[in-house]
């Protein structure tokens, strides 16, 4: 899984942020998503999205085998893949399993989701002001959250963080979570230049 405390990271994503730790092997794909009607009941006439973890390769030798291998299954598809939207996962996966060599370090993975319909899609705006489409997926926390990095914030001070650690074994606990979950403040001097 990605790196939890990586400066590039704290300061591209995470200002005064956290990091989570899952078990890969724990996550459960919840069950096809399906597309709901106007007054938000599962309607399955409709194609249902497909969920998916996918590992980001940042090597260009790899994400040429990614593509050709989804360019061949959408131009020559099996019996199989006509009429399930597989073809569209392929695609949507091997997008979001690609970035540039520079983001190496970071060792991302994705959720993906392919949506054939309406899934209660929703947008948030980042920092940077762009839109970003979203939605939501049950997690099973009991069984995946394994760590919680507490990031550092500009000029933060040892006691400062200690509380934030403090603040997270709480909100752990409150939530039967303390007994399995790591927290560990971060080790990474931040200062904004």
């Amino acid at each position: 899984m990605a790196v939890g405390d990586l400066l590039s990271q704290w300061r591209g994503y995470g200002r005064g942020g956290y990091a989570l730790g899952f078990d890969a092997a724990s996550l459960d794909m919840p069950p096809a998503l399906f597309a709901r009607d106007a007054s938000g009941e599962v309607d399955r006439s409709r194609l249902p999205s497909q969920v998916g973890l996918v590992r980001v390769e940042y090597a260009s030798d790899a994400q040429e085998l990614i593509l050709q291998r989804a360019a061949d299954a959408i131009v020559r598809p099996d019996e199989h893949l006509v009429g399930t939207g597989r073809s569209s996962w392929l695609a949507s996966s091997a997008a979001a399993s690609i970035k540039r060599d520079a983001f190496r370090e970071e060792k991302e993975w994705r959720f993906v989701v392919t949506s054939f319909g309406s899934h209660n899609e929703e947008f948030r705006v980042s920092p940077s002001g762009m839109l970003i489409p979203y939605v939501s997926v049950p997690l099973d926390l009991k069984r995946s959250l394994v760590s919680v990095v507490v990031g550092p914030s500009d000029g933060q001070d040892r006691g400062r963080l200690a509380q934030r650690v403090m603040a997270v074994r709480r909100l752990l606990r409150k939530h039967d979570l303390l007994d399995q979950v790591d927290v560990i403040p971060s080790t990474v001097p931040f200062r904004e230049v």
